[in-house]
């Protein structure tokens, strides 16, 4: 059985499931193209890198409209620490490999999200098969699979599991060394998800964060210690926001 497995197995499993829908276009070189994907996010990320391989920083596009700034634009997500696995395959093959390395990367992100829920159900106590049911259905939830195409949703959306796991770690700390240590970690996660490029998403999520992190610490039979460790939380939040400050100022700026 599958829940005996070591935990390990079952977290790689978990993250591979999401790979049965896509393996065969992928290996038969198919990419996804239609709506977002081919008039948005493949031109812009596609000229961006163009921009570098001539040693430009891609600052402004001229291609849209009378001209537009591409950094500045959110749902480019051009400083997306994950997106930047598409850049080789740029340079071996261009427009085509770029193409098929964001259909590679839909699947990555959605064992990412199956993953990143699973961790999450075992923070909270639950046994293997709720992991695995768990973690499965989130990655392959019809709202990721339905907006495969809307690349930043995707992107976005998967650090959702992520985002609660830290924040329960914090809430479960015993130790100062060991909350700090989780404070960092809450704001990697959340920067990723800032630069991911979809704005709503990420709002969501810091919103369902909030009021999670309020109920928790209503019903918690240590109220006064964990009433601290909101500013915690608060704190990892507001790393998050400062090293995503590259990509969240010029786009303020730019609204």
């Amino acid at each position: 059985m599958v829940f005996d497995m070591p935990r390990s197995r079952i977290i790689t499993y978990i993250f591979l499931a999401p790979f049965s829908l896509f393996l065969v276009p992928l290996l038969k070189g198919e990419v996804i193209f239609w709506g977002t994907a081919g008039l948005q996010f493949i031109p812009w990320r596609a000229y961006g890198f163009s921009l570098l391989k001539d040693g430009v920083f891609p600052f402004w596009n001229p291609l849209n409209g009378f001209g537009s700034p591409l950094l500045a634009n959110y749902q480019t997500a051009f400083l997306y620490p994950l997106s930047w696995f598409l850049y080789p395959f740029y340079l071996i093959g261009d427009v085509p490999a770029l193409a098929w390395a964001y259909t590679l990367l839909i699947p990555m992100h959605l064992g990412l999200a199956g993953v990143g829920m699973a961790l999450l159900l075992r923070e909270l106590g639950f046994n293997s098969r709720g992991q695995v049911v768990a973690g499965i259905a989130f990655g392959l939830c019809g709202y990721f699979v339905a907006r495969a195409s809307f690349f930043s949703m995707i992107w976005a959306g998967v650090w959702l599991p992520w985002l609660i796991w830290a924040i329960e770690k914090i809430l479960n700390a015993n130790r100062f060394a060991q909350t700090w240590l989780w404070v960092i970690g809450l704001g990697l996660i959340a920067a990723n998800q800032l630069l991911a490029g979809h704005a709503q998403s990420t709002w969501y999520s810091f919103v369902f964060a909030g009021i999670w992190s309020i109920f928790r610490v209503a019903k918690s039979s240590q109220f006064r210690a964990d009433v601290k460790k909101l500013g915690f939380v608060a704190g990892g939040l507001l790393l998050a926001v400062l090293l995503a400050s590259v990509q969240l100022y010029p786009t303020f700026e730019y609204l």
